[in-house]
């Protein structure tokens, strides 16, 4: 019986060994994938700042382009409403200048008759000089045709 005991206490040792050799290998395997997880976290975590580093180098960029841009689009309204203006007066002073050679519409006043209180507004041509010496060679074409 105390060699059965012996046995055992033996045997039931040597499983204990075995299962601490079996735990201390998983032990180490988990140890090492432990190890390989943090460092693909560490990796990752660091992928990741840079990530955002040059997210917001990117968004200041934008940022600094879209300024220029709203700048840039001011001074091009600018200009174009100055260049509109100026084409404006140009072509207002050659319809000053063909008024004057052609002729032009004025308005007047005129009395009412029935309501003296009451004036009419009234348009008539005013011809320029260039229609009145038009009209003249006109009737003078038609005085030597006569003739």
């Amino acid at each position: 019986e105390s060699t059965i005991k012996s046995s055992i206490i033996k045997s039931t040792h040597e499983s204990q060994l075995v299962i601490n050799n079996q735990l201390q290998i998983t032990n180490i395997e988990l140890k090492k994938q432990i190890d390989i997880y943090n460092k693909s976290k560490e990796q990752t975590e660091s992928k990741l700042n840079r990530l955002e580093c040059d997210y917001k180098d990117t968004q200041i960029q934008l940022k600094s382009t879209e300024d220029r841009n709203m700048k840039l689009c001011k001074y091009l309204e600018q200009v174009y409403r100055e260049m509109a203006l100026q084409e404006n007066r140009r072509k207002r002073e050659r319809l000053a200048l063909e008024s004057v050679r052609l002729g032009k519409i004025t308005t007047i006043r005129t009395p009412n008759m029935q309501s003296p209180s009451l004036n009419a507004i009234s348009e008539i041509w005013e011809e320029g000089y260039a229609m009145k010496d038009y009209n003249k060679r006109y009737s003078e074409f038609l005085e030597r045709k006569e003739e």
